[in-house]
């Protein structure tokens, strides 16, 4: 028990020295993957509209403005509804479209990029502008949002 605490600090702490010593290739890196994000009016990935959708129907249904509807409880493939949802009390759909698919990208990106570091046993920059391409892939084109974020964060 004692062996798996010390292992874990010393990744944590390996982590941390990690972040430290590349903060800013990290966060120029990470820029540079939303960009396409950020640049279009308008994000099309397959069914994101239908979820933004969902997102201000929620908050029709909410505000009492949409009689007889109502939400059920749902446990899976929720990642983005709940994002917009969280984001849309926030600021308007398009904004928070606009927040929370980023935020999605860098973490398939990252995660992508974690998992190539490990494989390869060194940090993996040789191969991010592969991962980037990746990340804007056919998995986001079809809209499959909530998959994309759980393969991330695996």
């Amino acid at each position: 028990m004692k062996l798996e605490a010390v292992q874990e600090e010393r990744s944590t702490a390996g982590l941390m020295a990690f972040l430290r010593a590349r903060a800013l290739l990290i966060a120029a890196l990470s820029v540079l993957v939303i960009v396409p994000c950020l640049w279009f009016p308008r994000i099309e990935a397959g069914d994101l509209g239908s979820h933004v959708y969902n997102a201000w129907l929620r908050q029709l249904v909410e505000q009492g403005q949409a009689p007889g509807l109502y939400f059920g409880a749902q446990w899976n493939n929720m990642f983005l509804d709940v994002g917009l949802d969280w984001a849309g009390k926030l600021v308007c759909l398009p904004a928070a479209e606009k927040i929370v698919l980023p935020v999605f990208v860098l973490i398939f990106f990252w995660g992508c990029f974690a998992l190539a570091s490990v494989a390869a046993g060194k940090p993996a920059f040789h191969v991010t502008p592969a991962i980037a391409a990746l990340a804007y892939g056919w998995s986001f084109h079809m809209g499959f949002i909530n998959c994309y974020v759980s393969l991330g964060l695996a």
